[in-house]
């Protein structure tokens, strides 16, 4: 979940807080995940087909506001090994009619991912898929 609107987390300052995101939108709480599937978005006044309207997450300036994340919260269920997850992630791929899964690997500056796997349930590796550089535009 994240939570823009929450002012500590664990009795320390939650240095994401803010109550109205850069372009007058209340912040607002959203569940991202849930019992691990996507379940929303961060979204900005820029809208999408499958979420029409801002969740108060618009935050930037110069180039224009676009969904950051505000006070991120993550709650893990009990741990999965590596196979598990694999088998998961490729069990959700197959409820969407996807031939394969996206796995992202790392992250760079606002959230952008740096490095993607595609798998496939058919082989027994991931296959690399694209890598950017975290100083690339």
């Amino acid at each position: 979940m994240d939570d823009p609107n929450l002012t500590e987390v664990a009795g320390l300052p939650a240095l994401g807080h803010y109550r109205y995101d850069d372009q007058g939108v209340s912040a607002q709480a959203v569940t991202l995940v849930e019992d691990g599937r996507l379940k929303s978005l961060l979204m900005s006044r820029l809208p999408s087909k499958e979420f029409p309207r801002s969740n108060g997450h618009g935050r930037g300036g110069f180039g224009g506001a676009r969904a950051e994340v505000g006070c991120l919260v993550v709650k893990p269920d009990p741990g999965v090994d590596a196979a598990g997850l694999r088998q998961e992630l490729l069990e959700a791929a197959a409820d969407e009619g996807l031939e394969f899964a996206i796995r992202i690997a790392a992250l760079g500056g606002g959230n952008t991912p740096l490095l993607m796997y595609k798998v496939y349930p058919t082989a027994a590796r991931s296959w690399f898929a694209a890598h950017r550089s975290p100083t690339s535009t």
